[in-house]
């Protein structure tokens, strides 16, 4: 789901809809922790199952989080199918760079209930909210990946050459994100 505008009026099933409230009350408290957010857009939201004109509630528009917090960078993506996989991405954060060649590791489906698929309070929002921060503070770094290519090489004993793998250095790019 990507909102182009802000307050873009959208009709939601309930698993969009309450994963973007999730993933709402999950910048609550990654800045209540002292993490920094990336800027994002709100949107208009009608969960479209339980659709009536005083349901239109302002929530975050998107399926997708990135966040700084204690020298760390987080992207966590939740899909718009709630049955494939949702991923993460949890790197360090050097002199304000971050690394850039790293998988996306699965996200643990722990935090899932029944409730993301119907009508859901706010309170049980925040819940899993906080769960989904403990898993994914608590989960290991994302593995880096090397890029490799041939190079054509040299031979010392004699006026040849012959091919060797060389693997790229770290890729490292900033960490802080442009403003809309």
């Amino acid at each position: 789901m990507f909102v182009m505008k802000e307050d873009q009026r959208l009709y939601l099933t309930p698993w969009n809809y309450n994963s973007c409230r999730v993933l709402g009350c999950l910048v609550k408290i990654v800045e209540d922790n002292g993490g920094e957010v990336e800027p994002y857009k709100h949107c208009m939201a009608t969960n479209r199952a339980y659709q009536t004109e005083d349901e239109v509630k302002r929530i975050y528009g998107q399926s997708w989080i990135c966040f700084i917090l204690d020298d760390m960078y987080y992207h966590i993506s939740l899909d718009d199918n709630p049955f494939f996989e949702m991923h993460y991405l949890k790197t360090p954060v050097v002199d304000g760079k971050r690394l850039k060649n790293v998988y996306m590791e699965e996200l643990s489906r722990d935090w899932m209930y029944d409730c993301l698929f119907k009508k859901t309070s706010d309170e049980e929002a925040k819940e899993i909210a906080n769960q989904l921060f403990n898993i994914v503070l608590s989960a290991k770094q994302s593995e880096k990946y090397y890029e490799q290519h041939k190079v054509q090489v040299p031979n010392t004993y004699d006026g040849g050459w012959h091919w060797e793998t060389k693997c790229e250095k770290d890729k490292w790019i900033e960490a802080k994100w442009k403003t809309f």
